[in-house]
């Protein structure tokens, strides 16, 4: 149960993550 919820918890981590690398690609792109 307590795995589970790590991997969860590592998942959205790392696809906020990437979400906020490609978020941040894209002000330098406009910028």
């Amino acid at each position: 149960m307590l795995t589970a919820l790590l991997i969860t918890a590592i998942l959205a981590v790392v696809i906020t993550g990437l979400v906020f690398l490609s978020a941040m690609q894209d002000i330098k792109d406009d910028y």
